[in-house]
This record gives C-alpha cells, sequence and structure tokens, in this order.
C-alpha cells in the first residue's frame, strides 16, 4: 500500500463515518505482513497516526507483534491484549 492509498484509505474512512473525532475505531491487525511480528513499514503505523490525527480513540490489537513494538498508546490510544 503506497502513501497515496493510505490517504486515501483514511479519507474514505472519515468520509464514511462522518466525523471520527472521539470514535473507537478498532484496528485487527497491525504487522506488516501475516504471520509475523515485524511491523516496520507497515501501512497501518500511518493509517493509526492518521486517524489519531482526526480525533479516533484506536484499540488495537495484533496477537503477533509484542505489545511495546505497537505504537505508544497515547491517549486516545489502547493497545489490546485479546479481541
Amino acid at each position: 500500500m503506497n502513501d497515496y492509498q493510505q490517504q486515501r484509505f483514511c479519507t474514505n474512512i472519515v468520509d464514511t463515518m462522518v466525523n471520527v473525532k472521539g470514535k473507537k475505531i478498532a484496528m485487527l491487525g497491525f504487522a506488516y505482513k501475516p504471520d509475523t511480528s515485524d511491523c516496520r513499514q507497515s501501512p497501518a503505523i500511518a493509517i493509526a497516526k492518521a486517524m489519531r490525527e482526526e480525533g479516533a480513540r484506536l484499540a488495537i490489537y495484533d496477537p503477533q507483534v509484542p505489545r511495546d513494538a505497537r505504537l505508544p498508546p497515547p491517549p486516545p490510544c489502547c493497545v489490546c491484549a485479546c479481541a
């Protein structure tokens, strides 16, 4: 997913939900590819940051990625231990 596609994806979410400020959005999966704990260069990073900038509250879950490897959870973001 290139930078344009990431931005387009975020724009579609915001447009569909009208306003994401204060809404809780679950991100199921954070790794770069399936069955790995590698989240470097993951499109989920840019998408999560864009959603936080829009004011969304995020709940991030990926059983393969260690909790400390995901985005640091500044408010309003939490890293979930289970789905």
